[in-house]
């Protein structure tokens, strides 16, 4: 007769069970040593509204670059900033006053958008 060490059998869903715990203490870190990540948690859980984009003043000027070198130099320097740099462009200029460019997930897809509205600004 097998010795009981005191535990109920294993279960098929202990191993998910425990997944699922080591998952959850990385997210209560995380929560705790980033204000911005709880905040974030707190929005989707519905008990605090989401907190305002915050927009770092813009990393170049799209006008300016248009006029010295045209549409190349333009899509050049575009091509050097990141997502949240480019939505900083699209801010400070008032790029996109419907705001559209706040769905936009690829840096890509917000190029094409400062490209556009500055051809259309000078055009």
């Amino acid at each position: 007769m097998a010795k009981s060490t005191g535990n109920p059998p294993a279960t098929p869903g202990d191993a998910f069970v425990a997944r699922l715990e080591r998952l959850f203490a990385v997210i209560v870190e995380h929560v705790r040593n980033s204000p911005e990540f709880a905040s974030r948690v707190e929005h989707t859980l519905g008990e605090r509204p989401a907190p305002a984009p915050q927009h770092r003043p813009a990393a170049l000027d799209p006008f300016a670059l248009y006029d010295q070198g045209w549409e190349a130099m333009l899509n050049q320097e575009l091509a050097r900033l990141d997502a949240d740099q480019l939505r900083d462009v699209i801010h400070q200029y008032d790029l996109d006053p419907r705001g559209a460019s706040a769905r936009e997930k690829t840096a890509d897809r917000l190029r094409d958008r400062i490209v556009k509205a500055v051809l259309q600004r000078t055009g």
